[in-house]
């Protein structure tokens, strides 16, 4: 089983959504409410942020991630996006925008060199 797969059985435990994380956000992207959630896992922000009344998409490299996102979201009927996209391709939204991104935890450091990092993020900023 791979990691991802055996990660995903447990990720509502070991990542829930933090209260101090999310009052973090929703006090820095007032009137900002298009917003993209990189790296969402099993959605837990994605879902508090849309019960909050932001519109958002989360993606997430793991397709079975995204399915829990999608329960999720079924589950508390909020209006929200999710799609299986590997944060480097973040380019795929080129044609749309959003007010801010938010990427939680420690996605970021999985990517394999300082290069990738650095090309993600100035995709992300363009």
């Amino acid at each position: 089983m791979t990691f991802y797969k055996v990660l995903s059985q447990y990720y509502d435990d070991l990542f829930p959504s933090n209260p101090v994380q999310m009052n973090f956000i929703k006090t820095f992207t007032k009137n900002k409410i298009k917003l993209l959630d990189i790296a969402a896992g099993a959605g837990n922000q994605a879902i508090e942020l849309a019960k909050a009344g932001y519109k958002v998409t989360a993606i997430d490299l793991d397709k079975k991630m995204i399915g829990q996102i999608e329960q999720k979201r079924v589950d508390y009927q909020v209006d929200l996006s999710s799609l299986q996209l590997d944060m480097r391709d973040i380019d795929h939204f080129n044609d749309q925008s959003f007010d801010t991104a938010i990427c939680i935890g420690n996605s970021i450091v999985h990517l394999k060199s300082y290069e990738e990092i650095k090309k993600t993020l100035y995709k992300i900023w363009m």
